[in-house]
């Protein structure tokens, strides 16, 4: 009895670590944004944030390639060691004395004259790194080692949708410095895009995983379930959230679910649709209005975005009217979805 108390007691404490270190992540970057907004940056060395930002959420699902829980946590601390070695580099130029000029970066605007960065980055990055320190120790070695094909497919898979979904941010920041798009409202939804898409992208990566993993013929039977020619496409969300409800019960803690399903809903279901209305309302305006004068690469860019947002827009309502009409049926038909096995922690 006390083991297993003692073992749900660790579980515990590594999945709200989890979700601490996530939001002292995006509370670091939001400080970080915001200090380097008002340092009055050219925007060529402003936009090194942004960079940044990206190839920490691509690196972030590379993480998911490891089924090793102490293994991805190793990863997630080299993570946190590179981030803050790329912020004291690019912003600070302190970086081991390196001569960030080599990198095309002007020093004379930088914020040499600002010890705050330096010492909210490193206060960061130490308190992520001991919780990171304590989960390593404290979580169950133990793993599977199957479906590693499909876990590399996944892992390819979810690394072009999270560049396709922040594809119009990447483009929106060679825009015209007077673009609209380079304001702090649309930089903050830029900002939590590249974040919480990371996140999000790569808890569907471990569902899918746990789901394939959970039992050798559950694919077969889910595959076989899908592809019967009657279903309509309700049907398939219907049959999807029967079969994948069991598997996550039993994969995560209560608190784990919660936090995914606050994620998921915030990402896709309010932040994606503010983002797309916004590009389609600041797009179309600044056609209107600069059309002649503006270059060509942002009439483009322009162009593109308004027909992107469009298909986006209308693909996430018609997913949304989908998963209602599932859980309304489920809910009608009275179905009880139970977990399986005791649950594991994120990692």
């Amino acid at each position: 009895m006390f083991i297993l108390y003692n073992r749900k007691f660790k579980n515990l404490f590594i999945d709200i670590s989890s979700i601490i270190i996530d939001l002292t992540n995006l509370g670091e970057h939001f400080y970080i944004y915001f200090l380097t907004h008002q340092a009055n940056l050219n925007k060529h060395d402003e936009r090194i944030f942004f960079y940044i930002l990206f190839a920490i959420g691509t690196i972030f699902i590379l993480e998911s390639l490891t089924l090793n829980p102490r293994l991805r946590l190793l990863i997630s601390l080299i993570i946190e060691i590179g981030e803050l070695f790329s912020y004291l580099l690019v912003f600070k130029g302190t970086l081991f004395g390196i001569n960030i000029s080599y990198f095309g970066i002007d020093e004379h605007s930088l914020i040499l004259k600002s010890n705050t960065l330096t010492l909210v980055a490193y206060i960061f990055f130490i308190f992520e790194a001991l919780l990171l320190i304590i989960s390593f120790f404290l979580i169950d070695p133990e793993h599977k080692k199957r479906m590693w094909t499909i876990r590399l497919c996944g892992v390819i898979c979810r690394l072009f949708l999270y560049i396709i979904l922040n594809l119009n941010q990447i483009f929106f920041l060679f825009l015209n410095s007077q673009s609209p798009y380079h304001k702090i409202y649309f930089e903050i939804l830029t900002t939590l895009s590249f974040f919480l898409g990371a996140l999000c992208v790569d808890v569907s990566l471990d569902m899918k995983n746990k789901f394939l993993n959970e039992n050798d013929n559950n694919d077969i039977k889910m595959g076989n379930a899908l592809s019967q020619p009657v279903l309509s496409k309700f049907d398939f969300f219907y049959i999807l959230i029967c079969q994948y409800t069991p598997i996550i019960k039993s994969s995560y803690s209560p608190i784990s679910i919660y936090w995914y399903i606050i994620l998921f809903i915030i990402n896709i279901f309010i932040l994606q649709p503010i983002t797309l209305v916004t590009m389609f309302i600041f797009s179309t305006r600044e056609l209107k209005l600069h059309f002649q004068s503006i270059s060509r690469y942002d009439r483009g860019i322009y162009v593109y975005s308004i027909i992107s947002a469009t298909i986006l827009l209308i693909i996430i309502i018609l997913i949304l009217i989908m998963i209602l009409y599932s859980l309304i049926r489920i809910r009608k038909l009275n179905i009880k979805i139970k977990p399986q096995n005791e649950f594991i922690t994120r990692f």
